[in-house]
């Protein structure tokens, strides 16, 4: 049965009220215990090979001249900078044309001895614009590690004191100068208007599964038994009627997701257990439980096959005994209430 925002309404089938089950909602908006604490038994990670390192894109002061004596320019790098130790990728230099030009400009890599360390992407030098212009240079297979003494640079051999490249600078700051090679390389008192890319670490810490925010998860590392532990409540006092479980698309590598309830993080009831592939990702899917009179403080996602766990977020439906009474067409009854007592 599709719920709310197409997504899969698990076991939210109509109700019998003499069964023990309870009444079923597929509206977010009653799904108003967010969990306080979740833990995990892992954290996963993954690398991301065009993260953003380093940014020096600052207002433009002036711009250096790629000319017949000035074949390459580019940032100095040393310790201390946030690129020392990183995996460049890609670079991103403010150029501008000036004049006819042919042939390539070249997005290099050398290091403190001017050996070549990596060729990070080329382009036709006469498809760059005559005015300003932001260009990265990425060839999806060179990279290079930095360290202290590199030099990001564009170069140049085509042009002339007429027919030239011009690159933007900007102010200086710690541990990174612009530098123009001329058969030896000479340090500026400014550095060229830049932005890095490479490899860089995500973490899928396992608070993103209670965030409110359906564009971050948890995973778990690939592994057997992964499971998220969710603290309802300071106490064991909740009866858990439904939850709406929202997982990210293409991420699962597990089988069956499982559901436990717990009052004391020591004895887990299984409540479902329920195919991946039963479930809708990037939408709210939204799972009863059988009725259980047990009050629990812990809910558990969790699997028993070997894989990656990932979920996007969870919101729990624990309606107040009251509010159960009252679904199922039962009056409430105060404890001082002397109604329904027979002498």
């Amino acid at each position: 049965m599709a719920g709310a925002g197409g997504a899969v309404a698990v076991g939210l089938g109509e109700v019998d009220p003499d069964t023990h089950v309870y009444p079923r909602s597929t509206t977010i908006g009653d799904y108003t215990l967010t969990p306080t604490a979740v833990t995990a038994s892992s954290e996963g990670t993954s690398t991301d090979p065009a993260a953003s390192l380093a940014s020096g894109k600052t207002a433009e002061i002036g711009r250096f001249n790629i000319n017949n004596t000035q074949t390459r320019i580019g940032n100095k790098i040393s310790t201390g900078h946030a690129l020392i130790g990183k995996t460049v990728r890609g670079i991103l230099f403010r150029i501008k044309r000036t004049g006819t030009l042919s042939g390539t400009v070249y997005a290099r890599v050398y290091n403190s001895a001017n050996t070549l360390v990596a060729t990070l992407g080329s382009m036709d030098v006469s498809s760059i614009a005559t005015s300003s212009t932001d260009y990265t240079f990425n060839n999806g297979a060179s990279s290079a590690v930095i360290a202290n003494g590199d030099y990001i640079c564009l170069e140049y051999t085509g042009a002339d004191a007429v027919n030239l490249l011009e690159i933007t600078y900007n102010a200086v700051v710690a541990n990174i100068v612009a530098s123009i090679y001329t058969g030896s390389w000479t340090d500026q008192a400014e550095k060229l208007y830049y932005e890095a890319f490479g490899d860089a670490t995500v973490n899928y810490p396992a608070t993103n599964a209670n965030d409110g925010n359906t564009a971050t998860y948890h995973k778990t590392n690939s592994e057997a038994n992964p499971y998220e532990k969710h603290t309802l409540s300071a106490s064991a006092d909740k009866e858990v009627a439904a939850i709406a479980i929202w997982i990210p698309a293409g991420i699962n590598t597990i089988t069956t997701l499982k559901i436990s309830l717990s009052p004391d993080d020591a004895t887990y009831t299984l409540m479902r257990a329920i195919l991946i592939s039963a479930l809708t990702a990037g939408a709210w899917n939204y799972i009863r439980m059988k009725r259980d009179v047990q009050q629990n403080r812990y809910l558990k996602i969790h699997s028993t096959d070997t894989g990656v766990l990932a979920v996007t977020d969870v919101q729990v439906l624990a309606p107040t005994e009251s509010q159960w009474n009252r679904r199922q067409g039962n009056k409430d009854i105060t404890t001082e209430s002397t109604e329904g007592v027979d002498a």
